[in-house]
């Protein structure tokens, strides 16, 4: 069952150190991939490597191993038989989102805080642009 706006919103929590950090990194990083002048096949394969990148320390952080695919006809999610996440769509939030179901398990209620406060901490203008759709957050 998906949990409410109101319910993910409802307490911020904490993270484990160094989580912040790495995502503000990749914040750092994404923002600059984007200005760059290259084509728009470089700047995909370049955000593929950046969030795997990310999934991949935030795995060491959490000393849980996980690998990530990205496969565009597939739905995200996370498979905890192979220990690896596919992204559909190049998304930070989702991202998150599926990590936090390595690491948390099948709950969607703590994959939805715990990735939601992640991402509204070290994306705050980006977050304030999104809107509420149930549990998730899309572009206006």
């Amino acid at each position: 069952m998906y949990p409410t706006k109101k319910e993910i919103l409802k307490k911020e929590i904490k993270f484990k150190i160094g989580v912040i950090f790495l995502t503000k990194n990749l914040k750092k990083e994404w923002i600059k991939l984007k200005k760059q002048k290259q084509t728009e096949k470089e700047k995909i394969e370049g955000k593929k490597g950046l969030l795997a990148a990310y999934v991949t320390t935030l795995g060491m952080l959490y000393d849980k191993q996980v690998g990530i695919t990205f496969d565009e006809k597939t739905k995200s999610h996370y498979n905890p038989k192979t220990k690896m996440i596919n992204i559909q769509n190049l998304s930070i939030i989702t991202t998150m989102h599926e990590f936090a179901h390595h690491i948390l398990g099948s709950s969607e209620k703590k994959a939805c805080i715990w990735s939601v406060w992640l991402f509204k901490r070290t994306f705050p203008r980006s977050y304030k642009k999104l809107k509420w759709n149930k549990h998730m957050l899309i572009k206006k």
